[in-house]
């Protein structure tokens, strides 16, 4: 699966400045990553002027989960129109390679994971947020720390129908870590 995830703004000392200028403060110091992890867990603006660009080639309907997300995403999809495509609409399918782009913001990578990481979603959908989730380990480990399933944010399943996962040993070791700063 191609995906490539490129910083467009990435200045951890920009947010802290921003945070510490709605209480009259200034930065002395850089940033801990202990702040950062703060930072993400408390979900305050700040986060959302780190911002990505997300590329990558999925099947047509993950591309469809994935453009459900719109606060803090801008979304680009290739068409995949006969006149453009010069493929025949008749052989266009949900599994027809598309391309998209992502433009999308610290907050915009918490929230999708917390629905696209669930076990409820997709196979295909959740194999690609993870390679998203893994680059983003690479890229900034205090925002990937954030990227998690619904019920590690919330502390339990919200799902009308769990997957199980929240009553396991490995639900509540991930769990413990994710609540530990």
């Amino acid at each position: 699966m191609k995906v490539t995830i490129e910083p467009i703004f990435h200045d951890w000392n920009k947010v802290k400045d921003l945070a510490l200028f709605t209480q009259g403060k200034s930065r002395v110091n850089d940033v801990s990553s202990e702040w950062k992890r703060k930072a993400m867990l408390s979900e305050h603006s700040m986060i959302r002027i780190l911002q990505f660009e997300i590329t990558a080639e999925v099947e047509n309907f993950v591309s469809n989960h994935i453009v459900r997300h719109h606060q803090g995403v801008e979304k680009f999809v290739q068409s995949l129109r006969e006149d453009i495509t010069g493929i025949p609409n008749a052989q266009i399918n949900r599994n027809t390679p598309t391309n998209i782009k992502l433009i999308l913001n610290a907050q915009a990578l918490v929230n999708i994971s917390r629905k696209r990481l669930c076990n409820k979603a997709s196979t295909e959908t959740i194999t690609f947020w993870r390679v998203v989730f893994n680059r983003m380990i690479d890229l900034d480990e205090c925002i990937a720390y954030a990227m998690v399933p619904e019920c590690i944010y919330r502390g339990f399943c919200t799902e009308f129908k769990s997957c199980g996962y929240d009553k396991s040993k490995v639900f509540k070791d991930n769990l413990k870590f994710y609540r530990e700063i």
